[in-house]
């Protein structure tokens, strides 16, 4: 997430990033990314130097402590939408391991995905194999990749509850081999705690409440970087790198 992004979910147009083109799926990317902005935002409306400031401005600790719980439920509820696919504890050389283990097993996949899907007509085909996710992100989040990618590739439980439907999709190049390298991956390091499965009418609830929680977080996070905005105005350039930590924009105003 750029430092000097506005409020806005949307990429700031100062870094002419692409933006990246929404998919549907068992639960949107959009989700995780608000989550990670969210909790860096936190880390800054927490300083004691900052805390007087936003309080001024009608931000008090106690709203930055509801916006932390509502980027905890958002988090809960759309693990649950995705079958719980939550991280177990590990220490930081075993997490280490973990992500260099799933991301070997998610790579044969991607670069499935770019040999079928070609040219600019498949960019959002692509993106649903998230042909360009950043490698550097979290074990949860490769957790996310690599389940969407098995959804989309192996039989999944049918509807009725009484058998299987067919893959929803076939890659060049891929292998039973591969498809089961990352299904041993993702379960070696699963939460197991967690890893229970919901109904189809429990999902799409879940999806539900997880688009109602998402809007709130969203509604939240942005009332807090335009507290900001008003603490630490743009016109002032000693205030560049405190704006830079709520993720909004160092030398012009925020915008929702």
């Amino acid at each position: 997430m750029n430092e000097n992004a506005s409020p806005s979910p949307a990429p700031d147009n100062d870094d002419a990033a692409p933006k990246k083109t929404r998919t549907r799926g068992i639960i949107n990317a959009k989700y995780l990314d608000e989550i990670e902005l969210v909790r860096a935002i936190l880390l800054a409306a927490r300083l004691s130097e900052n805390v007087a400031p936003l309080t001024a401005r009608e931000c008090p600790p106690e709203e930055i402590d509801t916006l932390e719980k509502t980027a905890d439920l958002l988090r809960a509820t759309a693990l649950k939408a995705v079958g719980r696919r939550a991280a177990r504890k590990m220490d930081t050389q075993e997490e280490e391991i973990a992500r260099t283990t799933l991301l070997n097993a998610i790579n044969p996949i991607r670069t499935g995905a770019k040999r079928k899907y070609r040219g600019e007509g498949s960019k959002a085909a692509r993106s649903a194999y998230f042909v360009n996710e950043p490698t550097n992100v979290s074990l949860e989040r490769l957790l996310f990749i690599g389940g969407s990618l098995l959804e989309k590739l192996t039989p999944q439980p049918a509807p009725s509850g009484t058998g299987t439907i067919p893959p929803q999709d076939t890659l060049k190049g891929i292998t039973d081999d591969d498809l089961e390298a990352l299904k041993n991956a993702c379960e070696a390091y699963l939460d197991k705690d967690l890893a229970q499965t919901a109904t189809t009418n429990e999902t799409s609830q879940l999806r539900q409440q997880v688009e109602a929680i998402y809007d709130q977080l969203q509604d939240q996070r942005i009332d807090l970087q335009l507290a900001a905005d008003q603490a630490w105005p743009h016109t002032n350039p000693a205030n560049a790198a405190t704006r830079q930590s709520f993720k909004i924009p160092a030398s012009r105003p925020a915008i929702e």
